[in-house]
């Protein structure tokens, strides 16, 4: 698997992968079981905390994708197609946004009870736990029986994950 930079995805017309973002954030189901006030409450409270957690865990992304080295392995791959300076933007901004958003929608998911419905939650936290990031979905969607653990694609950061 090589890195897909910029719009290369989406001009692929068979490039399932795309679909992904919905994918993960379609199927949180955040208001299950609350009232509109009490989803209203739960989001403000959300969004008044959420911002000094995110910027925490950008500085640590990046300080642990530095500690992997892991541009420089993409970088030496043999099977990286990107120019340099593509793969030193994906390292320093589309990634750490890319892990920053997936713990902002695990949050709101937790805060607006949607974690224990959420089919792909367990997995992508597994896959963070085991150095790898989720990034393409390609099978059925979850709704339609699709399994995370089959249909995930993953993103090592380094050789040593």
């Amino acid at each position: 698997m090589y890195l897909m930079m910029s719009q290369e995805m989406w001009d692929e017309d068979d490039a399932e992968e795309k679909y992904f973002v919905g994918v993960v954030e379609d199927s949180v189901e955040m208001y299950t079981g609350y009232s509109y006030e009490e989803c209203k409450a739960r989001m403000r409270s959300h969004s008044e905390g959420s911002c000094s957690y995110i910027d925490a865990i950008w500085e640590w992304v990046v300080k642990r994708l530095s500690s992997l080295n892991a541009l420089e392995c993409f970088l030496s791959s043999p099977e990286n197609r990107a120019g340099s300076s593509d793969v030193e933007y994906f390292f320093s901004h589309d990634l750490p946004n890319e892990v920053g958003s997936y713990l902002h929608w695990f949050a709101l998911g937790a805060q607006l009870g949607g974690l224990r419905s959420w089919p792909i939650a367990d997995y992508l936290c597994k896959c963070f736990e085991w150095g790898y990031v989720p990034c393409g979905w390609i099978g059925p969607l979850p709704e339609d029986g699709g399994d995370p653990d089959k249909c995930i694609h993953l993103l090592a950061l380094s050789r040593e994950t």
